[in-house]
């Protein structure tokens, strides 16, 4: 019997997972959703040039997983990635049903209504959005964490070792979180003397270490036979550090990370410093919190220098935030039900009514506030989700991806003019155009040059292409701006092409001299 609700437990919580990023989904149309699924999958998946161990060294475990589809199955990489989106955010769902289940000993209601309250929050839903590999690398991380501290048996310790590898392989966010978690482990059974365990647990995350340090020395999944330059203008050090103080000032970041902190974990906080206390000598939970804090805010404490990506460290919070939410709901639970006043059977029947439905309308408040986030078109988007101080971090909307989809026949416009454009051309573009350029361009015969996204134009770029003289600058940008120096080549909507006076006339000129 208990299987048996497990399992439909299971089936709800992956079909309801399902439905939830489905529907932006089938709103956006034939393409996909996202910002990375559109930039950096897609692309990715169609002109891969055959380095497997490239794909195995560099973290990339999901396009083992997308790419048989695409080769042989010919199904078109937009489709595989806009199909992959909801049936990642199902096992998700499973994972931390499961591993609230199994680590928690939680009752299958209870764990189900952790996995319903974690898959409508905001944080989630922003994960599930284009951030795959993250979601990729917590799914393994679940069951990891469990047996962990369940590594008794052979078997449990050969799971851990596989389960180690495939997180390493999957994201390198999640690595980090998880040898955090191994090595806090490990020091606690040095302290208890349990050297046994310290032995073992070593012997089954060592292969994952020697990955995860090669992952970091790896270059990127595709080099586009040379004629794709990604030009990074975050400052990171050492690998997994950057300076933010270089791109902002220290009290507009603290403003901007408070702020996001805040918009995402608003309904959930005070529970979770509730549950926090309850759950405080949990070592695993307690380091995974403590450790996802430093990611968020080591930017602050350290002066505007810290962990890179710190917004997506926060979003990684929902995990043990849901937990945290969920123990306060039954510890308060627990404690009213003692109270005398509901002795009387009518009374204690009475309460348990007024519990259900305190809860649905919690479940609720969720739902009606992040649902405008799931349903409504980007441009019909309002606050607190349409904000020129978040949506660098989170969308307006997740019906949404980098050029917007009302964008995407002009930018296939802008792009079928580039591919007439002179041999050793150099197309100047920033990241929201990466997949679309990637994708339809032939840039066998010119450069692509990207970076990343920014309300204004990258003049230090341009001056420094100016001084290569590679060939003629072709930029995509908005119609509604002029650019210095620049002429418009095409118009298609909103978007153009421009071309560099300078570069252009040089071309000319060697025309001119080679007839």
């Amino acid at each position: 019997m208990r299987f048996k609700k497990d399992v439909l437990a299971i089936l709800f919580l992956f079909v309801f997972a399902m439905i939830i990023r489905s529907w932006p989904q089938v709103k956006a149309g034939m393409w996909p959703i996202g910002y990375d699924t559109f930039n950096t999958y897609a692309p990715d998946l169609l002109k891969f040039d055959g380095h497997f161990l490239r794909w195995f060294f560099s973290a990339n475990l999901l396009y083992f997983l997308l790419w048989p589809f695409y080769k042989f199955l010919a199904v078109n990489p937009y489709f595989v990635v806009k199909y992959a989106g909801p049936i990642l955010y199902g096992l998700f769902g499973l994972s931390f049903f499961i591993f609230c289940r199994k680590y928690f000993k939680w009752s299958v209601l209870i764990s189900f209504m952790a996995g319903l309250l974690f898959l409508v929050q905001l944080p989630t839903l922003r994960m599930s959005w284009d951030l795959f590999r993250n979601m990729l690398g917590l799914i393994f991380l679940f069951p990891a964490l469990y047996l962990l501290e369940n590594n008794g048996r052979l078997r449990n310790l050969i799971l851990l070792m596989i389960l180690s590898v495939l997180i390493i392989l999957s994201n390198q966010l999640v690595a980090g979180l998880w040898f955090v978690v191994v090595f806090i482990w490990l020091l606690k059974n040095l302290i208890e003397k349990k050297y046994q365990n310290i032995s073992e647990i070593l012997i089954v995350v060592i292969p994952s270490l020697v990955i995860f340090f090669l992952s970091l020395r790896t270059p990127a999944v595709n080099d586009f036979g040379g004629h794709v330059i990604y030009k990074d203008e975050s400052d990171i050090i050492y690998g997994y550090f950057e300076a933010y103080r270089h791109s902002l000032s220290y009290r507009d970041l603290a403003s901007t990370i408070f702020g996001y902190f805040w918009l995402n974990f608003n309904f959930v906080l005070p529970l979770a410093l509730y549950g926090w206390w309850i759950l405080r000598k949990n070592l695993i939970l307690s380091t995974l919190t403590i450790w996802l804090l430093i990611g968020t805010f080591s930017a602050l404490i350290f002066g505007g220098y810290g962990l890179f990506f710190w917004s997506r460290w926060l979003l990684m919070l929902s995990l043990p935030f849901t937990i945290y939410t969920v123990v306060a709901l039954i510890e308060i639970g627990r404690r009213i039900s003692k109270l005398k006043i509901f002795q009387p059977k009518i009374l204690s029947s009475l309460f348990k009514f007024v519990s259900v439905v305190v809860l649905i309308a919690y479940f609720g408040l969720f739902i009606c506030y992040n649902f405008p986030f799931i349903s409504t078109p980007s441009q019909e988007a309002k606050p607190p989700f349409k904000s020129e101080k978040y949506n660098s971090l989170l969308p307006p909307s997740m019906i949404n991806n980098s050029v917007g989809f009302e964008s995407i026949k002009e930018v296939e416009d802008c792009i079928a003019y580039l591919n007439v454009t002179p041999t050793n051309s150099v197309v100047l573009i920033d990241n929201r155009y990466r997949g679309m350029v990637l994708t339809n361009l032939d840039y066998s015969q010119r450069y692509v040059y990207t970076y990343p996204w920014s309300p204004k134009i990258n003049q230090a770029l341009i001056d420094e292409l100016r001084t290569k003289n590679i060939g003629p600058i072709y930029m995509i940008w908005t119609s509604h701006e002029s650019i210095p120096e620049f002429d418009r080549a095409f118009q298609s909507g909103q978007n153009s092409v421009y071309r560099d006076k300078t570069t252009y006339a040089n071309y000319q000129e060697k025309i001119r001299q080679n007839q």
